[in-house]
């Protein structure tokens, strides 16, 4: 388990108006588009056309076509490089199903726009609660490539039943931007106790991931979280916005070798010896 003096757990962040404004407008596009048709939003499922992005649907049955996860929800990913292929998919749809298709990713496109300054934030509180000098513009630095994911959780899933695996994410950090309602808890340090995770209006919930746990030398560890359901989510379901900031020029996370990190120990990288750390990474 982490060493008492390693940093385990979330923090706030305060966004700019602007940005508050944009998260407000990218839900209410994401909202929008989740009233589609399944062959509407089929049209964005992710493939080598999208380079990776769009739609993805997890059935939480382990399946190679759920990637291996038993998470059930409906994940649309991109970046800012990812917008104009969506774009394209989007005007490719008729009628109103196609107008909302466009202004769900005109949202996301200024929604990226303006995450820069919260991320680099999140960067200079990262260096200062590590000592870690140049973290900040190492986050600045990384914006640009920065990973939004828009989450449907549906409705219908049992009370406190798990729809979102606990694990820590691999990129750099996150930033939980929106959620509808309450569920995503993290664990604390002593690997057992789970705490509630709310997103706070006006704030974007912040936690490291594993490439700060490697860049700080463990000063700071990648959080574990997961989802849980609640009434809410049973009833109506449950929308979650968040970014993922990969580090630039930082080595990154081996799934081939190591496996999805849900298959993890639950909190087994809490405080690990950092060349075992180090082991995880892709090397150069």
């Amino acid at each position: 388990m982490s060493n008492p003096e390693h940093y385990v757990g979330p923090w706030q962040v305060k966004y700019p108006n602007e940005l508050q404004e944009k998260v407000k407008e990218a839900v209410e596009g994401f909202e929008e588009f989740l009233t589609l048709e399944p062959d509407a939003q089929d049209v964005f499922t992710i493939s080598d056309r999208f380079n990776g992005f769009g739609v993805e649907r997890k059935m939480g049955d382990g399946s190679d076509a759920s990637g291996g996860s038993h998470d059930v929800k409906l994940n649309f990913d991109t970046t800012r490089a990812g917008i104009e292929s969506l774009e394209a998919a989007a005007n490719s749809i008729k009628g109103a199903d196609g107008k909302i298709a466009q202004g769900f990713i005109k949202s996301i496109a200024s929604l990226a726009e303006y995450a820069h300054t919260a991320i680099s934030e999140v960067g200079a509180v990262i260096e200062e609660r590590s000592g870690t000098i140049g973290f900040r513009e190492l986050a600045k630095a990384s914006a640009g490539d920065a990973y939004f994911r828009f989450l449907h959780y549906p409705a219908g899933v049992a009370v406190d039943s798990i729809v979102g695996e606990p694990h820590p994410d691999n990129s750099g950090f996150t930033l939980h931007l929106y959620e509808s309602t309450d569920g995503c808890e993290w664990l604390d340090s002593d690997g057992k106790t789970w705490h509630p995770m709310p997103v706070n209006e006006g704030y974007a919930t912040t936690f490291a991931s594993m490439q700060t746990q490697l860049v700080t030398g463990g000063e700071i560890d990648a959080l574990w979280h997961r989802i849980i359901a609640n009434e809410t989510t049973h009833t109506v379901g449950r929308i979650a916005v968040v970014c993922f900031v990969s580090l630039k020029d930082t080595p990154k996370y081996d799934r081939k070798s190591h496996g999805r990190l849900q298959e993890f120990e639950t909190g087994s990288t809490y405080g690990l010896d950092p060349e075992q750390f180090n082991n995880l990474f892709v090397k150069s």
